[in-house]
């Protein structure tokens, strides 16, 4: 059975992260709720890299909520912001971590901002003369 937060966070050190804003850096620990007993998921996000593991240590910022919600904010089925409104997810700490674990995640809308404001400069310089 696939586990859509496994593949997440196991894609997440391959490379650059073009669509990060490079003013984000530092930790975020993210505590999932499975059954009776929490996972733990540690970023280290830092100049567009982001490194993963399973500490459990001290964070910027920590993110709760329940695995079967998690699988379907990785999986882009779900946005966060909505789900901090309806507090179905908590976040302790510096809020801007969660703003740039936003960006990480698939069809948020803020993983492609860059890349369409980007592509409008280009076209925008093609069109003068």
């Amino acid at each position: 059975m696939a586990d859509p937060t496994n593949d997440f966070f196991s894609r997440l050190p391959r490379g650059d992260h073009p669509f990060l804003p490079d003013k984000y850096s530092g930790t975020l620990r993210v505590d999932l709720r499975v059954d009776h007993r929490t996972e733990h998921w540690y970023l280290t996000v830092l100049d567009n890299d982001v490194q993963v593991s399973r500490r459990s240590n001290q964070a910027d910022a920590i993110l709760q909520t329940d695995k079967a919600l998690f699988d379907e904010l990785v999986s882009g089925r779900r946005a966060v912001k909505a789900a901090l409104l309806r507090g179905a997810i908590t976040v302790e700490g510096d809020l801007r971590m969660l703003n740039a674990f936003r960006y990480l995640l698939p069809g948020t809308g803020l993983s492609r901002t860059r890349e369409v404001r980007e592509r409008g400069r280009r076209l925008a310089g093609e069109a003068q003369p």
